[in-house]
């Protein structure tokens, strides 16, 4: 897996790159952007790259630094490398991507992504407080016997919390944008289009990847606890996203 991790991130930093030569004036000769064009795309990069460092990133330096024993390790868990290092990193940039062509047609009432951050805030909460109420978890670096948390393992759980928040504040608010421009008659530019579809793509390969790193723990609350959350956030996902394209039919 470490192969595969290191090729992944090597690929977020290409298409990182990519995207700050874009947002560089210099970059393209004969193609001046206009100023909102620059700022979207250092926003999706800034938060793409703030997501890799503050989660994966951090994440590997704690672990390369911690001592090792014999509970499952970092690399171990599909959902902290690939996943962690990948796919939250591209959802977070595409759904910023997305938000910024959407906000060109309405500005988002604060209340959408309120209610969004507390939401997904509550599901990452509940995930952190099964794992460390389970007496009989399945340990690993973070949690090296139940009840207990490491430096690590309190970092992991904070940054759970709040790219949850983060997340459901986003989700929230390309929802009802994209709702808001169905109902007006309108189509979604294609570049939202575009952002929404790796969006999908990465947070439908995240669910993959955390489902699978659970699955082999079925007699552990802990991991019972992470599948309902996971389960839960689909359908809530699931239900926005058939809500947002029922109104595209109704027009």
């Amino acid at each position: 897996m470490d192969q595969a991790v290191v090729c992944g991130s090597e690929a977020v930093a290409t298409w990182l790159i990519h995207v700050s030569s874009d947002m560089c004036p210099l970059g393209r000769i004969g193609g001046a952007k206009t100023q909102g064009g620059n700022q979207m795309h250092r926003d999706s990069g800034v938060a793409a790259v703030a997501t890799l460092l503050g989660g994966f990133g951090l994440m590997n330096a704690l672990y390369v630094f911690s001592e090792p024993d014999d509970t499952r390790g970092l690399y171990s868990y599909w959902s902290a490398t690939l996943g962690d290092a990948i796919a939250l990193p591209v959802l977070v940039a595409a759904l910023v991507e997305a938000q910024h062509h959407l906000l060109r047609e309405r500005m988002t009432p604060w209340a959408i992504g309120v209610v969004g951050a507390v939401l997904g805030a509550a599901g990452g909460l509940t995930t952190q407080i099964a794992w460390l109420a389970d007496p009989n978890p399945e340990t690993n670096w973070t949690l090296p016997r139940p009840h207990t948390f490491t430096t690590a393992g309190y970092y992991h759980a904070a940054f759970t919390i709040a790219i949850s928040a983060v997340l459901g504040a986003l989700i929230a608010r390309v929802a009802w944008l994209s709702g808001y421009t169905f109902k007006a008659g309108k189509q979604l530019p294609p570049s939202a289009k575009h952002a929404l579809m790796i969006a999908t793509g990465a947070i439908t390969l995240f669910a993959l990847l955390a489902t699978a790193d659970n699955l082999r723990n079925l007699d552990r609350a802990a991991s019972t606890a992470s599948l309902k959350v996971i389960a839960t956030a689909a359908g809530v996902v699931a239900a926005a996203g058939s809500a947002v394209l029922w109104l595209r039919r109704k027009k």
